[in-house]
């Protein structure tokens, strides 16, 4: 049980979460700081909210711009039950890597991807009968048994089966050579909104599937449903087996009407430094097509970051980063590599190489503490935290914190073991 585990072990330091590879050039300054030890937080109070005796942390989109490898690494010393990734690629970057936890693909694969996927040791999602007889094909072929959840369409349109089909096809399945029948599973699609009378009748429906299946599944292992909305939502009312958190477990809310348990916290921040002040003794205009105009006495400064990053251009003449714990406005246009931030009124006569927070939170002079987060910046961007975080690109460098010191760090993929501290 993952609550048991963490208050027996506590957010120990990580052990061999990297592989060491050369790098000569030290890290960006612009760069991504991952907390192991709030991940370990926010797992054990994410669990213990739902009463959970399992945890599926989700995986996808590169640990939802975390850092699919050391993420994994971590959640895996800390006794996670399996983990859930989208597709057959996750699937094997993982396996690469050395990780030997169960592993769902929640995607259907096409049917060159079945065997690698069988061979790499996936648990399947099945969906409809014909992929689960290529998938038996597929299993044969390979001389292996292949590990399969059912897909129970819970109203989002997806690919699971109607609950009409889900017992009819378990039965055929279970007869299907190279198939093992272990999960069942359906994704709500509202657990996050305000109305949950929608949810709560999906999660009936999968209730009395779960009932429908105990005679013909009696060794059914896993059963999930509980998305990021449902585990902050519905508690333990939807935990089964397994709960499957997603965006919550990185400390984000999915949404504004579901809110985080007190203590959750974000475990990503995004950080860089001032490379350049531009002080303006004239007229003048800031970035592509001239959208911002400064007058004389005017101070802007710029940052090494752009939407080459990950950083959305939707932030042009609108958002914020902060500098000595206060917010700073961008101005102009974000490009492909830099913003640029009136400072010509901003408090503490910011100097190149000030630390910039771009995510996160940062202390004042008067030891007030100003943040700015993931749903923050997406609310300008008209878009979801979600969406913010998974587009980090990989160029950024990502740092790995545990006891308040940096252990890790990754660079387009390469994991690479800190032996000096910050870099």
């Amino acid at each position: 049980m993952i609550v048991t585990w963490l208050e027996q072990h506590g957010s120990s330091r990580p052990l061999a979460i990297a592989n060491p590879v050369t790098q000569r050039t030290p890290l960006r300054q612009t760069r991504a700081i991952v907390d192991f030890d709030v991940l370990a937080d926010n797992l054990r109070l994410l669990a213990g909210h739902a009463r959970a005796t399992g945890v599926m942390p989700l995986l996808k989109a590169d640990a939802y711009g975390h850092g699919i490898v050391p993420v994994a690494r971590w959640f895996q010393q800390l006794g996670v039950a399996m983990f859930g990734v989208a597709n057959a690629q996750e699937l094997e970057v993982l396996r690469t890597a050395g990780i030997d936890t169960p592993i769902l693909v929640l995607e259907a694969l096409f049917d060159a991807e079945l065997e690698s996927a069988i061979h790499n040791g996936g648990h399947l999602s099945v969906g409809d009968l014909a992929y689960g007889r290529r998938l038996s094909q597929a299993a044969v072929r390979a001389g292996l048994d292949v590990s399969v959840h059912l897909n129970v369409d819970l109203d989002i349109g997806r690919m699971g089966l109607l609950d009409e089909a889900v017992e009819p096809v378990a039965h055929q399945l279970s007869d299907l050579p190279g198939i093992r029948v272990c999960g069942l599973y359906g994704h709500f699609p509202s657990a996050d909104e305000a109305d949950l009378a929608p949810t709560r009748r999906q999660l009936q429906r999968f209730e009395q599937i779960v009932a429908r299946l105990a005679t013909v599944l009696p060794e059914l292992r896993y059963r999930h449903v509980a998305n990021s909305g449902a585990v902050l939502q519905l508690g333990g009312h939807a935990a089964f087996d397994l709960i499957r958190p997603g965006i919550a477990l990185y400390g984000i809310a999915p949404s504004p009407e579901a809110h985080v348990p007190r203590g959750v916290r974000p475990a990503l921040s995004l950080v860089s430094r001032i490379v350049r002040i531009n002080r303006y003794q004239r007229k003048g205009s800031v970035g592509y097509g001239m959208t911002y105009r400064v007058g004389s006495g005017s101070s802007i400064a710029v940052i090494p970051i752009g939407y080459g990053d990950g950083y959305p251009r939707a932030l042009s003449n609108r958002g914020s980063v902060l500098i000595g714990g206060r917010p700073a406005p961008i101005v102009g246009r974000v490009s492909m590599d830099m913003i640029t931030v009136d400072i010509t009124e901003h408090p503490g006569s910011p100097q190149v190489g000030d630390p910039v927070v771009l995510i996160g939170t940062q202390v004042d002079a008067a030891g007030g503490e100003h943040s700015i987060g993931a749903a923050d910046i997406a609310a300008l961007c008209d878009t979801i935290p979600y969406e913010i975080t998974c587009n980090l690109a990989v160029r950024i460098p990502r740092v790995y914190r545990s006891g308040g010191q940096d252990v890790a760090w990754s660079v387009a993929g390469d994991r690479i073991p800190d032996t000096g501290g910050a870099r």
